[in-house]
């Protein structure tokens, strides 16, 4: 007697996901491009005269100012601070990691030119400039601080009238970074 088996029709009852592939939101992560500035004497807005209160002592202070014998003693970088806010999901933003992502990023932003080396962002990821740029130099514990905060702190009659080249960029760091 020969037994003929009959194949189910039915599919086990296995849970598959609609959409097997995690989705992800895009998040918003902050990076910089800092680039290189120098300071100079500033006649009409100091900012170590300009929370002060006019009085003829500071004003021949500012008149006889000299800023490179105050330079010369305080050993500092300056940089032009600029911020761009990046909209990415998780996994595009560790395609963009390096430095060279963060140059990447900031010129589509700026420019609208994609650079080679990286795929299009999705239609929900940009990047735009915060507009919150910053003059910082470092402290004497080598902490990224506001360059004009440092002016004020250490009486240093100085401006920053244009910056140069871009040195270097960094993704933000809670610890390292100060906002304004």
């Amino acid at each position: 007697m020969d037994f003929i088996r009959e194949e189910s029709t039915e599919t086990p009852e296995t849970e598959i996901p609609e959409n097997s592939q995690e989705t992800e939101e895009p998040e918003l992560y902050i990076f910089y491009c800092y680039h290189e500035t120098c300071p100079e004497k500033e006649d009409d807005n100091c900012p170590a005269c300009g929370h002060l209160e006019d009085s003829p002592e500071l004003e021949i202070e500012h008149e006889n100012y000299d800023p490179d014998d105050i330079l010369d003693t305080i050993q500092t970088s300056y940089y032009h601070r600029q911020r761009f806010d990046a909209y990415l999901r998780p996994s595009t933003r560790k395609k963009y990691e390096s430095e060279h992502g963060m140059y990447a990023l900031a010129n589509l932003c700026l420019w609208n030119e994609q650079d080679e080396d990286f795929d299009d962002l999705e239609e929900d990821e940009y990047v735009e400039d915060a507009s919150d740029d910053m003059y910082i130099c470092y402290d004497e514990n080598d902490r990224e601080v506001n360059a004009y905060d440092f002016f004020r702190e250490h009486r240093v009659h100085c401006f920053f009238k244009e910056s140069s080249c871009t040195a270097f960029a960094e993704w933000h760091d809670k610890a390292k970074h100060p906002t304004s």
